[in-house]
């Protein structure tokens, strides 16, 4: 049946002609709500709404219209704009079961199970001994263990404890559009887990701006409590393209629901310019999903840089299988550094505009003693000596590492 015709067809069952040859009409809302609800169960949402909108304009207190608009946008999972239907009117109308119901499923199935709990409670307050709320709550708590346990799982993975020892080989290229030869680097590490910590010396070989060099690092991640957690960093090296000397640390505390946040530095020391680096990060576990927002400060050569990153990552199995999302913005000084010969340029620590895509994805092996990665990371780049004009670049990696 046209839709057009089967809304007219509503409206006309929804009015009486009161005096022949008058053109008054009476509204009904009755007929006109339950024909809504019908066209609403048959999976018409949308007509449902304008029928029901209909109600509302001559009848603004039809709480059955404004439940039923609420319920088929939670239907539609515009969560968002139900939980406003819902808040007004259980803000009005404390002792409506219904209404609760379905103001905590809409929750439910927006997947906020903290605001599922909080609903529930303050339900039962009113409707002490109801088993569906109660049902509903009980699913919550469930989600709410769950996210905690995989939570605690991944953090338990991540935290380099999973193995004694582990060797990682890992060799990217970048190439650019104009201007730069490709750029090539190497590295191997070795992770040596002890009772106070994990250990990952490190060494990387490249070979940028027609210049190359290695530089030797050591990482520490003590962990000083169930909830507080650290990463140390110390590297040197006697080639142009990277730090003389680099020093890192930073603190990690794990917060309730399953969120964490860091705070900490980072220090380069060039031949002939220094560079300050303060970041911090916010992070959140939400099932087998994980986000993480960074920002950076530079401060060298009296002034300051900024930049920022998004990290959004999807474990698969477990820690070791996960896809991956970086988005960044500005210029971070620990990576992006631009030379003039052998010369550091103090604009690429501070100045340049610079922004990254990257695409990761590891997986493990049959015995899931090794595990590959894979990466993708497209740049545009600021030109240090051409203020305004900037160079696109692809870099793609790949790493080994075995477990033992």
């Amino acid at each position: 049946m046209n839709t057009r015709f089967l809304f007219v067809l509503i409206l006309l069952m929804s009015t009486k002609i009161m005096g022949q040859g008058q053109g008054v009409h009476k509204f009904n809302p009755d007929s006109t709500y339950f024909a809504a609800r019908q066209l609403a169960f048959e999976g018409k949402r949308e007509i449902a709404r304008d029928s029901l909108n209909k109600i509302l304009e001559n009848y603004p207190n039809h709480l059955d219209a404004k439940l039923l608009i609420a319920k088929t946008l939670s239907w539609d999972k515009s969560y968002d704009i139900a939980r406003k239907y819902f808040n007004e009117m259980t803000s009005l109308e404390k002792y409506n079961q219904e209404l609760w119901l379905a103001t905590i499923k809409n929750e439910l199935y927006a997947k906020r199970y903290h605001l599922v709990l909080g609903l529930a409670n303050k339900a039962l307050d009113y409707f002490p001994k109801d088993e569906a709320i109660k049902s509903l709550r009980n699913s919550a708590i469930k989600k709410i263990e769950g996210e905690q346990e995989i939570y605690e799982i991944l953090k338990a993975e991540n935290s380099t404890q999973i193995v004694k020892n582990a060797i990682g080989v890992r060799s990217e290229v970048q190439v650019f559009d104009d201007y730069f030869e490709p750029f090539y680097a190497t590295t191997i590490e070795y992770q040596r887990n002890t009772k106070i910590g994990a250990f990952l010396p490190r060494i990387t070989y490249a070979n940028r701006f027609e210049l190359e060099g290695t530089q030797f690092e050591l990482d520490y991640y003590p962990r000083f409590s169930k909830k507080l957690h650290g990463y140390f960093n110390v590297g040197y090296s006697n080639a142009t393209i990277f730090p003389k000397h680099r020093f890192g640390g930073e603190v990690y505390l794990q917060l309730p629901s399953a969120m964490e946040t860091s705070l900490g530095l980072r220090y380069l020391d060039f031949t002939d310019q220094q560079a300050l680096i303060y970041t911090a990060s916010y992070g959140i576990y939400s099932g087998n999903y994980y986000f993480s927002l960074r920002p950076y400060v530079s401060y060298a050569d009296d002034d300051f840089g900024f930049a920022g990153s998004l990290v959004a990552r999807k474990y698969l199995k477990d820690a070791q299988n996960f896809l991956g999302v970086n988005l960044s913005y500005g210029i971070n000084a620990e990576n992006n550094q631009f030379f003039n010969g052998d010369r550091l340029l103090a604009e690429s620590l501070v100045y340049l505009s610079s922004f990254n895509l990257n695409l990761s994805y590891q997986f493990t092996g049959k015995n899931e003693k090794a595990a590959i990665s894979t990466s993708l990371n497209l740049s545009r780049q600021e030109v240090p000596f051409l203020p305004n004009e900037f160079v696109h670049s692809a870099t793609i990696g790949l790493q080994y590492r075995f477990n033992f």
